[in-house]
């Protein structure tokens, strides 16, 4: 049994525009689509003149141009286009993933607090998770304490989303309101469906040139996506049926949920959530903010554990291959599971030293010093860490094929 474990930088190696300030990016183009009081060839000139991601960029454009043709073709042929605004356009058009958009960010209080928390959060996933759990966290020590002085709280740039889920008492003071807190979750839903948008719509819609060269070749029949996209099902799977392989020979487990752009607000199934912050007395009786754990939000969408079914089956060697993950301790649990899986002989690929120096502290946290280190030393070891290659570009469509498929 070959598994492989994908991470973020499994799309990020290909090209892709998926860190979150990519996310924020796109939407914060949107949101000025809608608000913009001048012509379109201004907004156009200024986004050229930005350093947004160039495939964002020309998502963007492609979007202006449908907006603008739209107009013309249901206004006579565009008589007055000349005199119309952007964001006249863009309340016109009946682009019904647009709309959907602008509605999912007017006065979301997530979206609000992260373009002012950006400018001290790095570019990873897992600090766009720590920045939920770090408000979450604010919110039920205040709830906690039923009674508060928002002047008090030592967290100011929580403020707003802080009184916005509160009530003033007649002593002055606030108090958390739990109808309040549904406000929260349903923005972080409204958050969540943009991201599924975003993914599908731009970052899928893109034209991957490259392939990973550790990647491609090696008959993996088992792939576990901590991403929302197909990436590995749209560039590998193809070439490996081209090699005896069979649709049915390959298993895909998105424990974090998979975009999907037929979905709306309701049907979406990606988790992007915390971890457990409680200990473990005060965590079965303390659910006030559960839905927004990732625990929860697997259990309620229903992403499935397929990969507890791999480890179930009987196999005389075990192999799994991670890449593009950091190992942080928010995944912990599974990481753990695979790894000592008895037979499993586990390889880390990372990206640089710098990269490599976190993975190792962070499985340091999932599995405990003495164990990686009786795991990675001697002739029983069983994990390894490989830099890995450069992308290679395909220049023609027939290159993909031309690597030797690995047994390795």
């Amino acid at each position: 049994m070959k598994i492989l474990v994908i991470g973020n930088g499994f799309d990020l190696a290909h090209g892709l525009p998926t860190k979150y300030n990519h996310f924020l990016e796109f939407l914060t183009l949107i949101e000025k689509m809608s608000t913009y009081p001048n012509k379109p060839l201004n907004f156009l000139n200024v986004l050229k003149e930005s350093s947004v991601d160039h495939y964002i960029q020309k998502y963007i454009e492609d979007l202006l141009s449908k907006i603008t043709d739209e107009y013309k073709i249901n206004n006579f042929d565009g008589k007055f286009f000349e005199f119309q605004d952007l964001d006249v356009l863009v309340k016109k058009s009946k682009d019904e993933l647009l709309q959907e958009l602008i509605t999912h960010l007017e006065k979301n209080l997530w979206y609000e607090h992260f373009m002012k928390a950006k400018s001290y959060i790095n570019e990873g996933w897992i600090d766009f998770e720590s920045e939920i759990s770090r408000v979450i966290q604010v919110l039920d020590q205040c709830k906690t304490k039923e009674l508060f002085d928002i002047r008090d709280v030592v967290d100011e740039d929580i403020g707003k989303i802080l009184s916005s889920v509160s009530i003033q008492e007649d002593s002055g003071k606030f108090k958390v309101d739990e109808k309040k807190l549904q406000k929260l979750e349903e923005d972080l839903n409204k958050l969540i469906r943009s991201l599924e948008i975003f993914l599908e719509e731009c970052v899928g819609k893109i034209n991957i040139e490259r392939i990973l060269p550790d990647i491609h070749g090696i008959r993996f029949n088992k792939v576990l996506s901590f991403n929302y996209t197909n990436t590995y099902k749209k560039i590998y799977e193809p070439f490996l049926m081209q090699q005896t392989y069979a649709p049915s020979q390959f298993e895909y487990d998105f424990i974090h949920g998979k975009a999907n752009i037929e979905n709306d607000i309701d049907t979406n199934n990606m988790v992007l959530g915390i971890d457990e912050y409680l200990d473990y007395t005060e965590m079965s009786k303390n659910t006030t903010f559960i839905s927004f754990k990732k625990y929860f939000q697997r259990i309620h969408k229903e992403t499935g554990c397929e990969y507890k079914n791999w480890l179930g089956e009987r196999n005389q060697s075990n192999e799994l291959v991670i890449f593009g993950h950091s190992l942080d301790i928010t995944d912990k649990d599974i990481l753990r599971e695979l790894i000592l899986t008895d037979k499993m002989k586990t390889t880390i690929f990372y990206y640089n030293k710098k990269v490599y120096a976190s993975q190792i502290a962070n499985l340091v946290k999932v599995l405990g010093k003495d164990e990686l280190i009786k795991r990675v030393y001697g002739s029983k070891k069983s994990i390894i860490f490989k830099q890995q290659q450069d992308p290679t570009k395909i220049t023609e469509p027939s290159q993909i094929s031309e690597v030797v498929v690995s047994e390795k």
